[in-house]
């Protein structure tokens, strides 16, 4: 049987059974594995049983190998979430309006977008005293370079004053 799994995936599984694991070669069981289990899918249906027999193999190791399977398949069946795109300052307003009304202190949030104007991310960079609040663009732009955002939006509230 041909081998499928390339090199890169094969020590991907090595550093993986490396993991909390004592004694053997990690490189040679996933080798092994690879033998026995050519395709990914393959792998991701044995049993822990099954993968116990494979030299090298511990049922720690091999739980741990179905549970990396089991997050990996869960993402991929994750409903992507679709991000709000904004287009006008009423659309950022509405999106920080409730949570930014009733705060006691100052704070500087960017909302950090795509170049199809969707959030990328919503981060709260700085938080002031009573009255103020100190902005470091610094900050702002390493925020914005870090995410490849194309643009950015910077909104601070003022601090809510109950009669």
């Amino acid at each position: 049987m041909t081998m499928v799994l390339d090199r890169s995936v094969e020590s991907a599984i090595a550093r993986l059974l490396q993991i909390g694991g004592r004694g053997g070669d990690p490189q040679a069981t996933a080798r092994r594995l690879s033998d026995v289990y050519p395709t990914l899918r393959a792998l991701s249906q044995a049993s822990v049983h099954d993968l116990c027999q494979i030299e090298g193999m511990t049922k720690k190791k091999a739980e741990q190998l179905l549970a990396a399977f089991t997050i990996g398949i869960r993402y991929v069946e994750e409903p992507k979430v679709e991000s709000p795109t904004i287009r006008s300052p009423q659309d950022a307003y509405e999106l920080l309006r409730d949570e930014l009304r009733l705060l006691n202190q100052e704070h500087f949030v960017c909302l950090y977008l795509n170049t199809k104007n969707q959030l990328i991310a919503r981060k709260t960079l700085f938080v002031g005293g009573l009255n103020s609040s100190i902005v470091h663009p610094r900050d702002v732009f390493r925020e914005a370079l870090k995410l490849s955002a194309a643009c950015f939006i910077a909104v601070h509230n003022h601090r809510a004053t109950r009669s």
